[in-house]
């Protein structure tokens, strides 16, 4: 709470509710993945939801995003073990999508972004976030909020610029295919870094690419009408995909990578090392908070929180639980899971405010009456 505390901009001095008060209704609404008026609702002695999330409404706000984001890379940065800025790593770069339900505000400042249908809806607030991949560890670096119609180039150089500011030196970057344009390719050889980015199948000339009886190399120059045009050299790596139903199909995958030097096979072994990012999307889903809020600004700030939250889990899992002996630093994560972590936090917010009060059964009929009505 401590971190949260200094770097994340949010304050109450009211006579029923504290500053405190809102950050203990907000990491317990995580611990449960709860949303607001749920959790005070079930804790006693809370200030009222309503006035929880005035306070939070009025400064976590559409033009506060900026801010928002500024203070959300100074917290993670503040959750990173030393060792990160020590040594070269390799990092992910990926968007998450938060799903939105409702009518999509008028104006150009909603921040809601269409895309593919996804849980029962095309649109969602979006961010993109970068991650370390190293020693079994996924450790987010830096997030950046996107508005609709943003070019990929400007998140990528955004992502960079946090990722610089942190103090990391990346030895090779992995993006997906929805970074496949010419923005991005510009970006990563003006930042001069190592690279590889899939290409999807099918986009128009590089399928002739794909064929041949063995993997090889290529090169394939990309336009665009905004960025103009740059030729990159692609490894097509012939792979065969088990199918459902038994057997095998032949597919092919192509990157597009950048001072690398690498054999064919092992551009896309190192490549699979990018899914590594998935898995804290999947943690981030397990501790955001549910909200039907349309401000953009609350919507970001607790997708932060909840990065925040899981860099600070892992932060305790290597400052607590090394593993003695010689070698680079181990440690044990079999001890301090995620579900286990998330159980001490909801253990020290209910120290604080006591347990539940209980249910007056005497209100209500007894069981044998109850079943007799029935």
């Amino acid at each position: 709470m401590a971190i949260v505390q200094a770097h994340l901009p949010v304050s109450a001095s009211g006579y029923r509710c504290q500053t405190a008060d809102l950050w203990r209704v907000l990491l317990h609404a995580m611990t449960h993945t709860h949303s607001i008026e749920a959790t005070c609702t079930i804790q006693p002695n809370v200030p009222h939801p309503n006035t929880i999330r005035r306070y939070l409404a009025c400064q976590w706000t559409p033009t506060t995003i900026p801010q928002i984001e500024t203070s959300s890379n100074a917290a993670l940065r503040a959750t990173l073990p030393a060792w990160v800025s020590t040594t070269p790593v390799e990092v992910a770069i990926d968007t998450h999508d938060c799903p939105f339900y409702g009518q999509i505000p008028a104006g150009d400042d909603h921040w809601v972004c269409r895309g593919q249908t996804r849980a029962g809806t095309n649109a969602h607030y979006r961010c993109a976030s970068m991650a370390v991949l190293a020693r079994h560890t996924h450790l987010t670096v830096a997030i950046t909020f996107v508005q609709p119609g943003e070019s990929m180039g400007a998140i990528v150089e955004r992502l960079l610029a946090h990722g610089t500011h942190a103090g990391i030196t990346i030895k090779c970057l992995y993006a997906d295919k929805g970074f496949c344009s010419v923005a991005v390719f510009q970006a990563v050889v003006a930042a001069q870094i190592p690279a590889i980015i899939a290409v999807p199948l099918r986009r128009p000339g590089v399928g002739t690419l794909a064929h041949g009886p063995i993997s090889h190399w290529g090169t394939h120059t990309f336009t665009s009408d905004t960025a103009g045009a740059v030729t990159v050299r692609i490894a097509a790596v012939r792979t065969y995909a088990q199918r459902r139903r038994g057997g095998y199909e032949l597919r092919w995958c192509l990157f597009a990578w950048f001072a690398i030097r690498e054999s064919l096979i092992g551009v896309r072994r190192r490549y699979r090392r990018r899914f590594g990012i998935e898995s804290i999307y999947r943690q981030l889903e397990a501790v955001r908070i549910r909200t039907t809020a349309t401000n953009p600004g609350l919507r970001f700030m607790l997708i932060a929180l909840g990065f925040v939250v899981i860099n600070g889990w892992i932060r305790c899992q290597w400052t607590y639980l090394r593993i003695a002996g010689g070698g680079p630093r181990r440690v044990d994560q079999t001890v301090l899971r995620l579900p286990r972590f998330l159980g001490l936090l909801q253990y020290a917010i209910g120290q604080w405010y006591g347990p539940p009060p209980p249910i007056a059964l005497d209100r209500y009929c007894s069981a044998s009456a109850a079943t007799a009505k029935w």
